[in-house]
């Protein structure tokens, strides 16, 4: 018989076989303990990272939408105002020429009995003038001529 030697790197024997299923039973235990909560927390993270992200994305919506309301009422305001403002300077205007119109009628008014009354005060100085000057005119007649004159 003839023994026959030889050397080998890995030899099968029932030690293999018990190695192989420690190694899987120590996998088992450790993908159980370990890797699924760790997968699991990882997971969590995950879903509460694009949570977070779709929060962002909804404020960015949220703050474009609230920016475009507060300019589209800020333009509606000026806007407003502008009218506003060419109510009240044409109101201002109608006054102006309202208080003008009536300033230049009284003007006128008073200007009118102005005249009247200087007229007649005129025609009163004229009479009275007219008679002054017959009187003087007589007067003057007769002391020229010496002596009394009947008119």
């Amino acid at each position: 018989m003839e023994i026959i030697n030889k050397v080998a790197l890995i030899t099968i024997n029932e030690t293999f076989f018990f190695q192989l299923l420690s190694f899987l039973l120590f996998m088992f235990i450790v993908t159980r303990i370990m890797f699924r909560p760790l997968q699991g927390v990882m997971d969590k993270r995950h879903t509460h990272i694009e949570k977070l992200k779709m929060d962002i994305v909804d404020a960015d919506q949220e703050i474009t939408r609230l920016t475009n309301t507060i300019a589209a009422q800020e333009a509606a305001v000026r806007a407003e105002a502008i009218q506003i403002r060419a109510n009240i300077e044409r109101e201002g205007v109608q006054t102006a020429e309202k208080l003008l119109m009536e300033t230049q009628q009284k003007l006128a008014e008073e200007r009118e009995r102005m005249l009247r009354q200087v007229n007649q005060i005129i025609d009163n100085i004229r009479g009275k003038l007219q008679s002054e000057a017959e009187f003087l005119a007589l007067t003057m007649i007769e002391k020229l001529l010496d002596r009394k004159v009947q008119a």
